[in-house]
This record gives structure tokens, C-alpha cells and sequence, in this order.
């Protein structure tokens, strides 16, 4: 299977330069992915998750977390201040369930938008 890029090439993965990229269109894929293999600080890719309704219960946050999740963002163009705060204390408490672990919280404000 051929990306156009430069590079080799295997089934549903395509590797650019020294970073791997996996190609899915299915999120299940991702979901079951078993991230923890990989080291976190030689890993070349950062996991960046945007915070959802589904997302919001210790147990997943931990999940995610053991998985390597590592930048966990709020975008507050959508849900409500109060949503965001409970989300945030959970993630707080998902991560002293597990220790030795870090994730940083991006902040998406709401700013100036054009909608046509």
C-alpha cells in the first residue's frame, strides 16, 4: 500500500521519517490499542485527547491514562464551566490512581469565530 510519502510502507501502517503512523478509521482500533508497550519518553508521538461526555468517569480517565494518554484538552467552545470543573477533578483523581504518571490539561478557550 503506497501514501504517496516517502518511506516504507505496510499494511494499515505507513512509516514517515522516524515516526510511525497508524492509518484506522475505526475507533475500536484505537480504543484497543495497547499503548502501554510503548516507552513513554522515547515515544515520538504525544496523545492528545479532547475531553467528551464519555470521557468523564474516573474509570475511563484511568484507562486512558494507563494507555498513555498524555495531554488531556478542554475545549470550552462546548458544555458549560461546571462540566468541565467536575471532568478535571475526575482526571485529578484518576491520576493518583495512578502513580507515576503525568498528563498536562490544554486549555481551548472560546474566542472570536466566524460562522457562515
Amino acid at each position: 500500500m503506497s501514501h504517496g510519502f516517502s518511506g516504507r510502507s505496510m499494511k494499515n501502517h505507513s512509516v514517515l521519517g522516524q515516526a510511525a503512523v497508524c492509518i484506522t478509521d475505526q475507533m475500536a482500533d484505537l480504543a484497543a490499542w495497547d499503548g502501554s508497550s510503548c516507552d513513554p519518553i522515547t515515544r515520538k508521538t504525544t496523545l492528545t485527547c479532547t475531553m467528551g461526555p464519555s470521557d468523564w468517569d474516573v474509570e475511563t480517565l484511568v484507562k486512558m491514562i494507563n494507555q498513555g494518554l498524555n495531554i488531556a484538552r478542554f475545549n470550552f467552545s462546548h458544555g458549560d464551566f461546571e462540566s468541565h470543573s467536575k471532568c478535571l477533578a475526575n482526571l485529578k483523581e484518576a491520576l493518583k490512581q495512578c502513580p507515576g504518571k503525568h498528563v498536562a490539561v490544554m486549555l481551548d478557550t472560546k474566542g472570536p469565530e466566524i460562522r457562515s
